[in-house]
């Protein structure tokens, strides 16, 4: 079992997580911002454009009820919907999908500072109420580096737009796509604020990208993370878990085609069965309050 670390880690990461992050807030739903570069360059880093495929798994694995904003960042920032967070929902989900697989990849620029700046503003513009029932993050997907040529002071642009989130309390999973991305940049964002980076150097593998970041923000643990010899394999599932996600994919090819099971976890625990074709990679997931 693992949450993107060392076993050891991950008991102490969850223990941390669910009984003092969770309880801290009170917040039963997220309020995302999702940022997605919208450079020339990602025409290149995602030629089939897998970014499409990872935000409708993002959407798919979050819960009916939670937020999400839709922005796009380049040249600057742009919220396609144009009307601020959607609640999730099956047409909701329908409507992100749409946003996504419009697939743009035309603007000059990356500006990083830009759109960190509107998620902080985003996040912050939420009542003390909706602060206490949805926990803010952000979700920011880029190839590049923040290459705005300005007189200005590009890094403390970023630095006050990541304090700002830190004072909200909205941790920035960043996703680096290809060698390209600014993987210091992005780790440094992500340690700031809290959240956790991921790198990722093929664009079949933002599939598998977007659901760890989506098991960050739902504290689900893996327990499996592989190929099924013999087309089948039995994965112990724990007497804490309450359910099971299970993401199978068809890696390493350009669409990533994924399908997404859920079950719930059998009582007192023990070893389930999951069935996957040749090739294909499946995860397994558990949600519960993980115990020691």
């Amino acid at each position: 079992m693992k949450y993107g670390r060392p076993l050891a880690a991950v008991l102490i990461v969850a223990a941390a997580f669910s009984t003092t992050a969770m309880a801290a807030t009170g917040a039963m739903h997220n309020n995302i911002v999702v940022l997605s570069d919208v450079s020339g360059s990602m025409r290149t880093s995602d030629p089939s454009c897998v970014r499409a495929q990872a935000l409708r798994l993002l959407s798919d694995l979050l819960p009916d009820g939670d937020r999400l904003t839709y922005a796009e960042f380049g040249d600057g920032v742009h919220d396609p919907a144009g009307q601020g967070p959607l609640s999730l929902t099956p047409q909701s989900r329908a409507a992100l999908s749409a946003l996504g697989a419009r697939c743009k990849a035309a603007d000059a620029h990356t500006d990083i500072a830009a759109a960190l700046e509107f998620a902080a503003q985003r996040l912050a513009s939420s009542s003390s109420d909706d602060r206490a029932a949805f926990r803010p993050a952000v979700v920011l997907l880029t190839d590049g580096k923040d290459d705005v040529a300005t007189a200005e002071d590009r890094r403390g642009r970023i630095a006050a737009a990541v304090d700002s989130l830190r004072r909200i309390g909205a941790p920035v999973y960043a996703v680096g796509l290809s060698a390209s991305a600014d993987h210091q940049l992005l780790q440094e964002l992500s340690e700031r604020t809290a959240g956790r980076p991921f790198f990722v150097l093929d664009p079949s593998d933002l599939l598998g990208g977007f659901f760890d970041v989506s098991r960050a923000l739902a504290a689900r643990w893996e327990l499996f993370d592989g190929t099924a010899p013999g087309g089948s394999v039995s994965v112990a599932v724990p007497s804490w878990a309450k359910s099971i996600v299970a993401l199978r994919r068809t890696h390493g090819e350009g669409t990533s085609p994924y399908s997404l099971e859920r079950r719930d976890a059998p009582a007192g625990g023990g070893p389930v069965a999951f069935t996957a074709a040749s090739g294909t990679r499946i995860t397994v997931d558990v949600v519960g309050d993980v115990r020691l």
